[in-house]
């Protein structure tokens, strides 16, 4: 494959950890939000939504999952190291800049993120990841956004304004401020 050289810059992200998704619920997180174990889930193991399930009345994980071993996260998170470490050295080999996504989602996925008093997690329903427990709200694209520009205005020497996502959030759907994050009213 030839390469033409344009002389544009580039910025890529690279791929967050599974484990700092919503989606991936710890079997131990289960137990204690549902009070039982979950079938056919090692104590190690995780469980995720059964979202393919043409029966399911709603998004309850307790009523509606599926078992996730601890050796096939395992092995998907050393999947998105390989895939992680590929993206840097493509990266450096065409002069990109890299947005450290991974460390991004796991600093929140263990501290959480403020913004108008409230404190958002990266647990469902926390304000930080969308109903499916994958995707980033309004307010996470914009911590998100927030990350690329600091890293374009870093290695590029562009002087971007960042993302106010305070503004953002005070317009999120999924940032709820009654009672904690995640209580399940959203806020009006």
């Amino acid at each position: 494959m030839e390469v033409i050289a344009v002389g544009a810059a580039i910025v890529v992200g690279n791929i967050p950890n599974v484990t700092d998704l919503p989606f991936l619920v710890p079997a131990s997180a289960f137990t204690a939000q549902c009070g039982f174990s979950p079938v056919g889930a090692g104590p190690n193991d995780y469980v995720v939504p059964a979202i393919l399930n043409p029966t399911a009345t709603s998004f309850n994980i307790c009523a509606n999952y599926q078992p996730r071993s601890a050796a096939l996260v395992t092995q998907t998170a050393r999947a998105v190291s390989t895939f992680n470490s590929i993206i840097k050295q493509e990266a450096k080999q065409y002069g990109a800049d890299v947005v450290d996504v991974n460390k991004l989602f796991s600093t929140i996925a263990k501290k959480g993120y403020d913004v108008n008093g409230i404190h958002l997690t990266a647990g469902f329903l926390g304000g930080i990841f969308s109903l499916d427990g994958i995707h980033p709200t309004n307010t996470g694209y914009a911590i998100l956004a927030n990350a690329y520009i600091d890293e374009m205005n870093k290695g590029m020497g562009t002087n971007l304004t960042p993302v106010n996502i305070g503004q953002i959030a005070a317009q999120d759907p999924l940032i709820f401020t009654t009672g904690s994050a995640g209580s399940g009213q959203a806020s009006q």
